[in-house]
């Protein structure tokens, strides 16, 4: 049923969702998300959360638009989304919470139960792996306690996903916020964003990425511009000949404040996204560059 929910959204955001990646990734969470998590944590705690996963993961890839080289952390992480069982241990914890906080009917005599379910010693684990005790998360007070898990979970999230995904690029600023990029909001024109996402995965069309799905060796990726250098998205940035004019249109203006410094430098201020006036410019230089290289076959 999730699954089919997450089609009829892409349906809409590809007809008259105007490819607005922000209103989809509220939908899905409303509508799929919803499905998906139904009961899902009253589950047994060996239960494969993978169905699930490849629900979110799917959806995020399309309206994303990226080719299947770019992990799934990455995709977490630029969309500002959880794991589905990340999730699911937010809602069995705060269950867990309620259940110990608001005695009422039959619960007082089933806590003196000295007998524990499966589900129970799963959410007993999840709070040891997450650094809590139970006595001490109870003694917080409910609300409290609510807020304090759903931090560490996304905390612990965001840490794995960005160890899974070292060449994520963001600012100081947002490195560690669990929301989505901010030129989705701004970034109207959907080739524009898509242009400037693959930037910064890294997958704008290139022998790089082209070595990726041929297994070829990266010392042989090699541009075809006379400078035969390894088409890295470095390369493409700075020194690709192909794209001098549209590079000291765009790109040029916005590196007089970095004088001697490295590429590596610069292309991380660039894709950074910390300002909107710079991630426009860097968008319009990476369109151009994308559709020169598809429409005229440097690369593939």
């Amino acid at each position: 049923c999730g699954g089919e929910i997450s089609k009829n959204i892409l349906k809409f955001y590809y007809s008259r969702g105007g490819r607005y990646i922000p209103a989809a990734l509220k939908l899905f969470k409303a509508k799929t998300l919803a499905q998906l998590l139904y009961g899902s944590f009253l589950g047994p705690p060996a239960l494969s959360f993978l169905p699930l996963e490849r629900v979110q993961s799917s959806f995020l890839r399309t309206i994303l638009q990226v080719p299947k080289c770019v992990p799934n952390s990455w995709i977490r992480l630029e969309t500002g989304m959880l794991r589905v069982e990340a999730r699911i241990y937010i809602i069995s914890i705060t269950k867990w919470l309620v259940g110990h906080t608001n005695l009422q009917g039959l619960l007082p005599l089933m806590l003196q139960d000295h007998f524990q379910s499966s589900w129970h010693k799963a959410v007993l684990k999840s709070l040891k792996m997450l650094g809590f005790s139970p006595q001490a998360i109870l003694a917080s007070g409910l609300e409290q306690a609510k807020s304090l898990i759903k931090q560490r979970v996304n905390d612990v999230e965001r840490q794995m996903d960005i160890a899974k995904s070292p060449d994520f690029n963001s600012s100081d600023i947002n490195r560690y916020s669990v929301s989505p990029a901010a030129y989705f909001y701004f970034l109207e024109v959907n080739n524009t964003r898509r242009a400037f996402t693959l930037a910064r995965s890294s997958t704008l069309p290139s022998a790089v990425l082209e070595g990726r799905f041929k297994a070829t060796p990266y010392h042989l990726r090699l541009c075809s511009c006379p400078l035969g250098e390894i088409d890295s998205i470095e390369h493409i940035f700075f020194n690709c000949l192909y794209h001098i004019k549209v590079r000291e249109d765009c790109i040029r203006p916005l590196l007089d404040r970095f004088p001697g410094r490295a590429n590596k430098t610069k292309l991380a201020y660039l894709l950074s996204d910390r300002n909107h006036l710079t991630t426009r410019q860097v968008a319009k230089f990476c369109a151009q560059v994308y559709k020169q290289r598809k429409s005229s076959g440097i690369v593939f």
